[in-house]
């Protein structure tokens, strides 16, 4: 029960309250009896203003029934010593008793994803790892997170619960383990109703989950359903009845709200957090994303060994776009507009003879093998750039895969005309050899997890990133210029060329 105590307000005056209990587990902060402004510099800390919806974003998680404050287990805890005027009380959450051992069947393929697999598992030079509760992996794409991360919890002995942001990484990753342990889909359990974790133990299957599954999958829309209908203790009590002690959030940067959210629910003895760039592209949300994960162990390394194979073709356009009226046409009252940008292009027609240069030169003149992925902003352009492929290539499989024509199957297709959202959050397409992007962006986040999609096609053989810019307008000239200096650290060349008529 909590103590009355006298507490002294920023404007000096003094009131009765509860003691505010802090205590740390796991996966994150609680501090008890806490009322809305009781620390306001951590409140502070862990929210921003969003202008776009005018309304507050916070990413700390308040329980207004039980009185208690959800905070990041990365946030400092000296801050929250302060603000709460009491130590931190630490509440351990042990190894789980049952041991689940699998083997991977494919050895590492190199130095460097053993060492990977040391840092997970807490062995060699990383042994002193082994109470941490908390990791992040941060390697670029293709570098092979989800085979380490699936070896470490085989050497860890642990059930795993794997968290995607998509129904289709879900599969991925089931396909991933059985192709790279013992194990098969009869060990593996994908969850796809929150109904799981109110009523697994009731449905007759609880002998069979016990003996046979090794590997829980999820994604977040279904933890946070889950929380909503059962309540936040609801997710915790079923992963403590099914022994998981390993939690692996994929694409962790991506999914920033959503993985502390889920961390709060989750406090599990082990959580590994994938990302191949460890950072938010709005400087505002990034500024949290740090806090949120100060106190967290990183390990971010890129390996020697890797050859680089892409080929980054920056290439520029210029249209008359130097008055201010037409300087305008980009822009809406929150700033630059990347739809707004492509109607202009689409409509003023010299964005598609740039992008029909580009297919001609790699499917005509070079007779580039593999697969194009076309990126832009909207549904329509994508709708409208799978037109101009079928207008000059009839004979190719083509489609548009967005947010209203989600096609199931779209890794199959030769071009695929895509918005960024929808590739590139883990979505691995396989034979992968151009990219071609007109999104304008200052998010070098995003485009070095586009870029990382492509990595080897195979031995001796590039793959090829096309960014198309008009540098007509001023903001995106600048963007142009930024992207460029980010990606020659991943490019293996860069060419530039421009494009104007």
């Amino acid at each position: 029960m909590a103590t009355d105590k006298i507490i002294e307000k920023d404007d000096g005056q003094l009131m009765v309250g509860n003691e505010l209990i802090p205590k740390a587990y796991n996966t994150h902060y609680i501090i008890e009896n806490y009322n809305k402004g009781d620390c306001p510099k951590i409140e502070a800390d862990l929210s921003i203003w969003n202008p776009t919806y005018y309304r507050r974003e916070e990413y700390f998680y308040y329980d207004e029934t039980e009185k208690k404050l959800y905070l990041p287990r990365g946030y400092d805890i000296n801050i929250i010593s302060a603000q709460t005027g009491k130590p931190v009380t630490f509440v351990p959450n042990y190894r789980p008793k049952a041991r689940y051992h699998f083997n991977t069947g494919n050895p590492p393929r190199d130095d460097y994803q053993r060492e990977m697999i040391r840092y997970l598992s807490a062995q060699g030079e990383y042994k002193n790892l082994m109470n941490t509760s908390q990791q992040v992996l941060s390697l670029p794409t293709r570098s092979g997170k989800t085979y380490c991360t699936i070896a470490a919890a085989g050497l860890l002995e642990s059930r795993a619960l794997v968290i995607v942001n998509r129904d289709l990484l879900r599969e991925q990753w089931a396909d991933e383990i059985c192709e790279h342990t013992n194990l098969t889909m009869k060990n593996i359990i994908l969850i796809k109703s929150s109904d799981f974790f109110a009523n697994w133990n009731t449905t007759g299957s609880r002998i069979y989950l016990h003996r046979n599954s090794y590997i829980f999958i999820t994604t977040h829309r279904t933890i946070h359903n889950a929380i909503k209908l059962y309540g936040m203790s609801s997710i915790d009590k079923t992963l403590k009845d099914l022994n998981i002690g390993i939690k692996i959030i994929d694409e962790a940067h991506i999914e920033f709200q959503n993985t502390l959210l889920t961390d709060y629910a989750t406090n599990v003895w082990k959580t590994f957090y994938l990302t191949a760039t460890f950072a938010r592209s709005d400087d505002k949300e990034d500024r949290i994303f740090q806090k949120s994960f100060n106190q967290v162990v990183k390990i971010a390394k890129k390996n020697p060994e890797r050859e680089k194979t892409v080929r980054l073709f920056m290439v520029s356009f210029r249209t008359k776009s130097n008055s201010a009226q037409e300087q305008a046409i980009c822009y809406q009252k929150m700033g630059f507009s990347r739809y707004n940008y492509i109607d202009y292009e689409l409509k003023n027609g010299k964005i598609d003879r740039v992008v029909s240069f580009i297919l001609k030169l790699v499917i005509e003149e070079k007779k580039l093998e593999g697969k194009i992925l076309i990126l832009s902003s909207k549904t329509d352009t994508c709708d409208h750039f799978k037109e101009l492929v079928e207008d000059l290539f009839p004979s190719f499989s083509v489609c548009s895969h967005h947010s209203k024509s989600k096609i199931e199957d779209f890794r199959e297709y030769g071009v695929i005309c895509a918005t960024p959202q929808m590739v590139g959050t883990g979505a691995t397409i396989p034979k992968l050899r151009v990219v071609i992007n007109t999104e304008p962006t200052s998010s070098t986040v995003n485009v070095v997890q586009i870029f990382g999609r492509l990595d080897i096609y195979a031995p001796g053989m590039d793959t090829y990133y096309f960014m198309i810019m008009d540098t007509g307008f001023l903001k995106v000239k600048k963007m142009f210029n930024k992207i460029k200096n980010v990606l020659k650290f991943h490019a293996k060349k860069i060419v530039e060329y421009d494009y104007t008529e």
